[in-house]
């Protein structure tokens, strides 16, 4: 546990043992602010790590856990070894900063949290609830949106799977240009669920491309004048519309006989 702001651990290898976080994970608790560990860290039980309390933890050295378990504060995986490629990473009420670096991963889970800075690659789905996700996502999974609440989106996304948010209290807000991935893929919006575009977090209007949009919910324009130029099939009766700003529509909508 580091309890003071400050820490900085460097030289030889750290060998992690026990597991009684979540995850089976081996738990370092950074309760204030900021602790940076430099030297090589050995996998411990389960080949999990636990990031705990409200402060920062950075990773600076080279680590063999294949999993992350991110449940307070912030972990910063400052160096392009910090995270074992084909791992989990979990993140549940804290933030996980990828450094700038580019990662595998075998899955992503984000819950009531924040996942910024680099590039995220996963070829299964992405599984986020409540939660802002800054950082770019890549690779063949998809976008799912868990239950209720707001998820954000506003890296530079390449993922060519398939987005859904299928909760009638979901709201899903697209923040760049490529925030749904790229083209191949296509929005899903069922069961009332909203698909709202926002202007980017450094005030440009987006325009999101031909991205296919299959909608029984909402189509929202929150802040800025957008553009939505994918087509769009209505598959009930569904709302698009502009609560501020102007929303463009460029492609065709086929209403499927909805009103």
């Amino acid at each position: 546990m580091f309890t003071t702001d400050g820490y900085v651990v460097t030289g030889g290898t750290i060998n992690l043992s026990g597991g009684s976080g979540p995850g089976g994970s081996t738990q370092i608790n950074v309760s204030t602010g900021n602790t940076t560990i430099a030297s090589d860290i050995a996998e411990g039980m389960n080949n999990a790590l636990g990031k705990t309390g409200a402060g920062t933890l950075t990773l600076a050295g080279t680590t063999t856990f294949i999993d992350i378990v991110v449940s307070g504060g912030t972990l910063v995986l400052q160096s392009a070894g910090s995270f074992a490629n084909g791992g989990r990473m979990n993140v549940f009420g804290a933030s996980l900063d990828a450094g700038g670096n580019t990662f595998a991963t075998n899955s992503v889970i984000v819950q009531n949290g924040n996942l910024l800075n680099g590039t995220i690659s996963s070829d299964n789905n992405f599984h986020v609830q409540i939660s802002d996700i800054g950082a770019n996502l890549a690779g063949n999974g998809g976008f799912r949106v868990l239950g209720n609440g707001i998820v954000t989106l506003s890296g530079n996304n390449t993922f060519s799977g398939e987005v859904t948010a299928n909760s009638a209290d979901a709201v899903l807000i697209a923040r760049s240009n490529t925030a749904l991935g790229d083209t191949t893929g296509v929005t899903t919006i069922t069961n009332g669920a909203t698909l709202a575009l926002n202007r980017t977090p450094a005030n440009a209007d987006i325009t999101i491309g031909a991205e296919a949009l299959s909608l029984d919910g909402t189509l929202n324009n929150i802040a800025g004048n957008n553009t939505y130029g994918g087509q769009i099939t209505l598959t009930a009766a569904s709302n698009i519309t502009s609560t501020a700003g102007t929303l463009t529509v460029s492609n065709t909508i086929d209403n499927g006989g909805f009103c």
